[in-house]
């Protein structure tokens, strides 16, 4: 039967997360969850036989409890035991944070479903989230391998909105890296900030605190800008050159903090040299330069991001969630003012040819 499954890029699977009807087969991962069944022995043999000769098994929602009494995939499972609880508040807590599967992950989450609670695993597993239900502690996912191959098992999922949880999500697309074999050692990435402006300290204070990301070069026009940055970061290199900065073969992640009008060129010329990009918002003036952008991030096959910060911040969340609860019905009008109570800003940020305007910079 699995001869008629359409190979999809692994990467596609995000966006038919939910809709999957029981299975997925990719290029090196096959994805359960527990709707297609039962399965006969050479179904079972071909999926197990699978992981055996190195592919990847990752099991979501209600795979773990429909297949573990399977004798093959049980024991591909390792044997796997528990309990079912009635749909109820789930608390997701990482047990393990320093696994490839939960680095920097959210240490903890809550979804609403009812679930298959892991109360046996197998002693060689990784484990991944456990949860408190009835003053007793059970797993949630775990990690292991199987002969040559890899699995991943967690048995929340089931519910499509614990699907759409940003965690949850996050977690499933390094599940699926995970088992399909890809390389788990971390490597420190040396990061270059181009730009050291208003925000310099902050996002350089946030990389020191970031595991695996090392502060490793400032590149701004204005010397005193640079002798700044050493004094707060000792051991940072400086420098006046952007190509100095592209030509850098030690340099892997760039971050631009420039005025927004010269987001677009530096950050296309970075992703040619082979950097990784994250910008400051806004992204940049244009869609047709933000189309430009991704086409480049896409052929050179490097991430490209833009650092939203207002998007979290309280009022606009507020503002958000106000608008899509319809709880003031259709928006039509809106007026905005950032300010307070010193001389109105003279800087670039409101003005529109380097900015984009007041509403654009800030509200982006």
């Amino acid at each position: 039967m699995f001869d008629d499954i359409k190979a999809i890029p692994t990467q596609d699977f995000i966006a038919l997360r939910g809709h999957t009807g029981g299975i997925l087969k990719t290029g090196r991962v096959i994805i359960l969850n527990g709707d297609i069944g039962p399965f006969n022995p050479e179904d079972e043999a071909q999926i197990c036989g699978f992981v055996e000769r190195g592919g990847g098994l990752v099991c979501i929602g209600d795979a773990a409890e429909a297949y573990h009494e399977y004798p093959l995939l049980g024991e591909a499972l390792g044997n796997i035991h528990g309990i079912c609880a009635l749909r109820s508040e789930i608390i997701a807590r990482v047990v393990t944070p320093d696994h490839y599967l939960t680095r920097r992950l959210d240490p903890s989450f809550a979804v609403q479903e009812s679930v298959y609670l892991l109360n046996g695993v197998p002693p060689d597993a990784d484990l991944l989230w456990r949860t408190s239900w009835r003053y007793a502690s059970y797993t949630l996912a775990y990690a292991r391998s199987y002969r040559q191959g890899r699995i991943f098992c967690t048995s929340l999922g089931s519910d499509p909105q614990t699907q759409e949880h940003p965690v949850f999500r996050q977690m499933i697309d390094r599940a699926i890296l995970y088992a399909s074999g890809v390389e788990t050692q971390e490597y420190a990435k040396r990061v270059a900030m181009i730009g050291y402006g208003a925000i310099g300290f902050e996002h350089g204070t946030a990389m020191s605190n970031v595991p695996g990301l090392e502060y490793a070069l400032v590149c701004d026009r204005n010397e005193e800008r640079l002798a700044i940055a050493r004094g707060a970061f000792p051991g940072v290199q400086t420098c006046t050159d952007l190509e100095q900065v592209a030509e850098d073969p030690n340099i892997d992640v760039v971050i631009v903090s420039t005025p927004p009008n010269t987001h677009a060129a530096i950050s296309m010329q970075m992703l040619r040299a082979g950097k990784h990009v994250v910008s400051e918002k806004p992204f940049c003036l244009t869609t047709a330069e933000a189309d430009e952008m991704i086409r480049l991030a896409q052929e050179y096959q490097r991430a490209l991001t833009v650092y939203q910060c207002r998007r979290w911040d309280p009022d606009y969340l507020a503002i958000q969630q106000v608008l899509q609860q319809k709880t003031i019905g259709d928006v039509f009008h809106v007026e905005t003012f950032i300010g307070g109570y010193a001389h109105p800003c003279d800087y670039w940020h409101s003005h529109e040819p380097i900015s984009g305007g007041v509403f654009y910079d800030w509200g982006s």
